[in-house]
C-alpha cells in the first residue's frame, strides 16, 4: 500500500516537473524570438530615418567616414550631438551610432 502511494506522488511529482520544464523552454524561445523582432524593427526604423531624412544621412555618411578613417576630433562629439537633437529615440539614436561604428553596410 505505502509502495503504491509513494510511486503514485513520485508519477505525479515528475509529470509536473516534466510540465514545468516544457513550460519554461517555451518561454525562452518565445522571449528570444520577440527579442529578435524588436531588434530587427529598431534597425528598420533607423535604416528607414536615415534614407528618409536628409540631415540625418548627411551627418550619417560624414560620421561614418570619419569612423572609417580612424579620427576621433570634436567634430565628431558634435555630430553625435547634433545626430541627438534631430533622433529623439534613444534606441533609434543608439542603433544608428552602432551602425557607424561597426561598420555595418546599409542595404
Amino acid at each position: 500500500m505505502l509502495a503504491k502511494i509513494i510511486t503514485a506522488v513520485i508519477a505525479v511529482g515528475s509529470i509536473y516537473l516534466y510540465a514545468m520544464l516544457i513550460s519554461l523552454f517555451s518561454k525562452k524561445i518565445v522571449d528570444f524570438k520577440a527579442k529578435k523582432l524588436a531588434e530587427n524593427s529598431i534597425r528598420s526604423k533607423a535604416k528607414e530615418l536615415i534614407e528618409n531624412d536628409v540631415r540625418v544621412k548627411k551627418i550619417y555618411v560624414y560620421l561614418r567616414i570619419m569612423y572609417l578613417k580612424n579620427k576621433h576630433t570634436p567634430e565628431v562629439e558634435i555630430l553625435e550631438q547634433k545626430l541627438r537633437t534631430l533622433v529623439r529615440e534613444k534606441a533609434i539614436r543608439e542603433e544608428i551610432l552602432h551602425m557607424v561604428r561597426a561598420k555595418v553596410i546599409m542595404r
